[in-house]
């Protein structure tokens, strides 16, 4: 799992959740709170063909998340994440 290798390469605690059984606020609030204190952060996708094609992410796959973005000045509501494919060649 992606947390379990975070957890090793920085010798730190991590935080698991999946996003089938966690609130959405309560996830993007931890993303936020995480973000601002600079924490690596790391997510991913679960096992094969979970994830539709049009997502552009792969099932299976971990990634960095680099950046949370929300009260964006004239996308009220819009909230973006900026993830990293550690294997990727071009951005979205």
């Amino acid at each position: 799992m992606p947390h379990d290798a975070l957890e090793c390469l920085t010798d730190a605690y991590s935080d698991m959740f999946q996003i089938q059984k966690a609130k959405k606020e309560e996830i993007w609030k931890k993303l936020v709170l995480a973000n601002k204190k600079q924490f690596p952060i790391v997510v991913g996708t679960n096992g094969p063909k979970v994830v539709p094609e049009s997502t552009g992410l792969d099932s299976g796959h971990a990634y960095s998340l680099d950046s949370v973005y929300e009260n964006i000045p004239g996308y009220p509501g819009l909230r973006l994440l900026k993830i990293r494919n550690p294997w990727g060649k071009f951005l979205f």
